[in-house]
């Protein structure tokens, strides 16, 4: 089934429930207590992560452009 027939059918409103309900909800389990040096290192290490992710997301895009 196409993406784009999953709301076929749908009010604006059922749609918007839909995406609502598929967004993951986080919930906190316990703490880390990592120093600031950890914290530090962590958000660096997510922000490579994101930036690695939004390259290989763009590139995927432009190969779909061409195609």
């Amino acid at each position: 089934m196409a993406y784009e027939d999953i709301y076929k059918g749908l009010t604006e409103e059922e749609k918007q429930r839909m995406i609502k309900d598929d967004i993951p909800k986080f919930r906190v389990i316990g703490d880390a207590n990592l120093s600031e040096e950890e914290l530090r290192q962590a958000e660096q290490d997510l922000d490579k992560i994101i930036k690695r992710l939004r390259k290989r997301a763009k590139n995927k895009n432009d190969r779909n452009k061409n195609t």
